[in-house]
């Protein structure tokens, strides 16, 4: 089971300054249309900078009225239920909320439509997560992200590796005798 969460900032972050950003907190692009991975040990975030259409229409009115203003940058946030990759997709949105102006909705339609920065400070502070999961799915959702986790670090560390290490492409066609 995953978790998803999203980030909104009153912000106009260029991509390169968010990219900056993402590979300082430790995440590492995925592919070129900007997709990130944040992995700490069994906990990870997948990072989508696009994914989200920029209509403005769309967005909630408490959006724009706790924000001030439409939101110019959003990431969509998606990580195993596990308390591990919250903990992790909390950091990072504490990192996020330190340097821009932010909402993040935990998509769980609860009572708390956003979280402020102070809020999400004081979740990361005191240890908590977003939202409360469904006791009766606890067990079910920790075996399959354990899974998902130890599968998604192992395989996308190797990825990286191969990435970092790959010999220079060679000609696919041998070039024939004249």
């Amino acid at each position: 089971m995953s978790t998803t969460v999203l980030l909104f900032s009153s912000a106009s972050i260029p991509d390169v300054e968010l990219e900056a950003f993402l590979l300082q907190a430790g995440a590492h692009p995925l592919d070129p249309f900007f997709t990130y991975l944040l992995t700490r040990e069994t906990a990870f975030v997948r990072i989508y900078l696009h994914a989200l259409p920029p209509l403005a229409e769309l967005e909630p009115p408490a959006l724009r009225q706790i924000l001030g203003q439409p939101s110019q940058t959003r990431l969509l946030l998606v990580f195993p239920s596990t308390p591990q990759s919250e903990q992790l997709c909390l950091q990072l949105c504490c990192q996020f909320a330190a340097r821009w102006p932010c909402l993040v909705d935990d998509c769980s339609h609860s009572s708390h439509p956003f979280y402020t920065p102070e809020d999400l400070l004081a979740l990361s502070q005191e240890g908590r997560g977003f939202g409360h999961p469904d006791e009766s799915q606890h067990l079910l959702a920790h075996f399959e992200t354990s899974l998902e986790a130890a599968y998604y670090s192992s395989a996308y560390q190797a990825l990286f590796q191969q990435q970092i290490h790959l010999p220079p492409k060679e000609a696919s066609h041998p070039q024939q005798p004249t």
